[in-house]
C-alpha cells in the first residue's frame, strides 16, 4: 500500500507541474485550471500524511489488501490522474503549432472539469478519513 501511495504522490506532482506550466503559458488561464491545481495540492498533502502513517504501521499487517477502500481509492485517483495527464499532453501536442489557440482554450469541458474535481475531492476526503480513524 505504501508503494501505491508513494507512486500516487509522484504522479500527482507530475500532473500538478503540467497544469502549472499550462497556467504559466496562458496569460488568462481559466479559474478551472487553478481550481485543479488546488485540488491536486490537497491530494498531495493528504497523501504525504498517509505515507507517513503507513510507514509507522506494522509491516506484516495485511489490512490493506486489494479489496480495501483505501486501495480502491488509490486506484481510482491514479486512473483519474492518468486521464487528466493524457488529456493535457494530447492537447499540448495537438496544438503545438497553434500556441495562440492554447492560450484561449482549456482542454476540459465544464462537465468534465466538474467530474474531475469531484473525483479528486472524494479521493482526498477518503484519504483524510482513513487518517482520522487512527487519530492522525
Amino acid at each position: 500500500m505504501t508503494a501505491s501511495v508513494v507512486s500516487l504522490i509522484s504522479f500527482a506532482a507530475t500532473v500538478t507541474k503540467t497544469v502549472t506550466k499550462y497556467i504559466g503559458d496562458v496569460k488568462h488561464a481559466p479559474a478551472e485550471s487553478r481550481e485543479l491545481v488546488a485540488e491536486l495540492s490537497a491530494i498531495t498533502n493528504t497523501l504525504n500524511s498517509l505515507q507517513a502513517f503507513l510507514g509507522k504501521q506494522d509491516k506484516t499487517s495485511d489490512s490493506f489488501k486489494d479489496t480495501s477502500v483505501l486501495y480502491s481509492t488509490t486506484q481510482l485517483c491514479h486512473g483519474k490522474l492518468n486521464a487528466v495527464d493524457k488529456t493535457l499532453r494530447d492537447f499540448t501536442e495537438k496544438t503545438q503549432h497553434m500556441k495562440w489557440y492554447r492560450r484561449l482554450v482549456w482542454p476540459f469541458k465544464k462537465e468534465d472539469h466538474l467530474e474531475i474535481i469531484g473525483t479528486f475531492h472524494k479521493c482526498t476526503q477518503i484519504f483524510q478519513f482513513s487518517l482520522s480513524i487512527d487519530g492522525w
